[in-house]
């Protein structure tokens, strides 16, 4: 089977932003761009607006490797409401970088934050796209490994935001995919790149 080859007219290309609307946590933009056929276009995005100046990346998403003598790996996942969806969704813990923080720092103090546990961090990803149709966000997906025979991390207790309501399961990642079919099934809905883990 041959390679399929795909060609291209011309460049495609924004060519001015301009803002409708904007709340504290996010804008709504109307972009002009030119595609490749050199026909110009409009199209309609969201924005967060509390990306850091020079960041390439608006949060962590965090994805765990949890190990403990002698037993199956395990992962951690979150479950909590999210209004635009009106339900609850099972994600990877994560949050957005503040300001002068690198994606590893954020991921161990969201880590923390939300779960309790204490974790050393072993990759990041570069920039990634959630909803490249919808927005511009990008997240950085770290991966951690907790030592839950480490003392630090026999009790773990979350530091949640008043705001905040997270429910935190840890599941041996064999069972990864049955936990969130359940989880399906109940209703709740699954973040995407957590599926993607158990294909």
């Amino acid at each position: 089977m041959s390679a399929m080859t795909v060609w291209y007219v011309g460049k495609s290309q924004v060519t001015d932003r301009q803002e409708v609307a904007a709340t504290r946590w996010l804008a709504l933009d109307t972009l002009s761009y030119r595609d490749a056929k050199g026909n110009d276009r409009k199209w309609d995005m969201v924005r967060r607006t509390t990306r850091n100046e020079n960041a390439d990346a608006d949060a962590v998403a965090i994805f765990t490797k949890m190990y403990k003598e002698g037993e199956p790996v395990r992962t951690i996942v979150v479950r909590q409401f999210r209004p635009p969806l009106n339900c609850h969704t099972i994600e990877l813990p994560a949050g957005l970088l503040d300001a002068g923080e690198t994606a590893s720092e954020a991921a161990l103090r969201e880590l923390k934050e939300e779960t309790g546990y204490t974790a050393v961090v072993e990759h990041v990803s570069p920039p990634l796209s959630l909803s490249a149709g919808l927005t511009d966000e990008c997240i950085r997906l770290v991966t951690c490994t907790v030592d839950l025979d480490a003392a630090v991390n026999a009790d773990p207790k979350q530091a949640l935001d008043d705001t905040e309501s997270i429910e935190v399961s840890v599941v041996a990642v064999k069972d990864l995919r049955g936990f969130l079919d359940k989880a399906s099934e109940r209703g709740d809905v699954v973040f995407a790149g957590l599926y993607h883990q158990t294909v």
